[in-house]
């Protein structure tokens, strides 16, 4: 039969990777019969940049938290989808996101049932990984693109709930008989987790020719990054950090330096996780996930270079917004000259009309006008645009 795959997450298992090299070989994947849907836009993903797939959309249709424009986003998304479903003759349609990991079991089985009246089967691969290293990387993501500004030690004990086991039991819910959900340990693939994707789940039986040649795409910050970004997000906005962190990525995307996790964290999560991890173990394929953060606290030393790095995108920063703020300026000079030659032309011509009447320099018009002229002599002055013709 068929297939629809869902690569459903979870996230930081190496989905941004994942996710590029799709992109990167679809024209390769659809000559293998096997069709990954642009639902939306995937240049960014095909420059190897930070990505949640090709159905961060269709995740809303299926369950995630969203407001009425994105459920409306996510219902053309799904509509989209199924035409595909119907008309595609590609033995495989997949799709990536994960996004989807929050689906809920009563949208899932309705897609699953139109796969079926479409002559497909419906099945759903999820990676999980060691959940003391995943909150440890999920927590990192809070702080580089949400501007969060707690420790980890406060911020992991307002997370109670295991997205594994959630996942999971949602897709149990709609199985009948056989589960639709393969459940596999990140841990166990990492080193190969591309290849392993494309010949194992795709089921790509010749792999050469394919673009693996992949940094790593989103990768997680070291410890005086983090110190540095907590920092910064306590007195930035979060737009503010993300443009941070983005840049420490993308110019330094191999480094794997980690970052210092208390004992009493780790104690924590193994105490409160402990049930959910057994839940888990239960479906998943190979090696358990365990806990992981062995090494209680695991801090590597970061190289001269980090440091280094932080010092030039901050300046970077500092550079590009002194360039943003002077255009604001021109552009705002720009207008206010527009604006006081329309006034001049406009008091001139009361003027000719009424010379000898003294009310034209009392009409709202003029104080407008000189009122502007007052405003543009001032901002000239603090901007020092002295060449500015205000």
């Amino acid at each position: 039969m068929k297939r629809v795959i869902l690569h459903v997450g979870a996230g930081k298992t190496g989905t941004s990777a994942l996710q590029v090299a799709f992109a990167k070989n679809r024209d390769r994947l659809k000559a293998a019969g096997i069709l990954y849907p642009d639902l939306v836009d995937l240049a960014p993903a095909e420059s190897e940049k930070i990505t949640s797939g090709n159905a961060p959309l269709l995740a809303f249709a299926l369950g995630y938290p969203c407001n009425e424009t994105q459920k409306k986003a996510g219902l053309r998304a799904l509509e989209s989808f199924h035409e595909i479903i119907k008309e595609s003759e590609k033995p495989v349609i997949f799709c990536s996101s994960e996004v989807l990991q929050s689906l809920k079991a009563e949208r899932l089985a309705e897609l699953k049932r139109f796969c079926e009246s479409n002559g497909r089967s419906l099945q759903l691969v999820f990676f999980v990984r060691n959940i003391g290293d995943y909150l440890v990387s999920v927590y990192l993501q809070f702080v580089k693109r949400l501007g969060e500004t707690r420790e980890f030690e406060d911020w992991v004990r307002t997370h109670k709930q295991c997205p594994f086991s959630q996942t999971i039991q949602q897709a149990l819910e709609v199985s009948a008989g056989d589960s639709i959900i393969r459940v596999l340990n990140y841990e166990e693939h990492a080193e190969d987790l591309v290849r392993y994707f494309f010949k194992d789940m795709l089921g790509v039986k010749d792999l050469q020719g394919f673009d693996f040649e992949t940094g790593r795409i989103n990768r997680s910050i070291g410890e005086q990054e983090l110190r540095f970004m907590l920092m910064l997000n306590r007195l930035c906005d979060s737009q503010t950090g993300m443009y941070f962190s983005d840049n420490l990525i993308y110019a330094a995307p191999n480094s794997r330096a980690t970052i210092a996790v208390s004992k009493s964290a780790r104690s924590w999560v193994e105490n409160h996780f402990r049930s959910h991890l057994e839940f888990v173990n239960r479906h998943v394929e190979g090696r358990p996930v365990t806990i992981g953060l062995s090494e209680g606290e695991r801090a590597e030393t970061e190289s001269v270079e980090n440091y280094l790095q932080v010092a030039a995108v901050g300046l970077k920063f500092l550079d590009d917004r002194f360039r943003e703020n002077q255009r604001r300026l021109d552009a705002l000079g720009q207008a206010v000259n527009e604006l006081n030659r329309k006034l001049d032309a406009e008091t001139a011509r009361l003027s000719a009309a009424v010379p000898n009447d003294p009310s034209t320099r009392t009409s709202p018009l003029f104080r407008v006008s000189s009122t502007l002229r007052r405003i543009a002599a001032a901002f000239r002055r603090a901007t020092g645009s002295g060449g500015t013709d205000f």
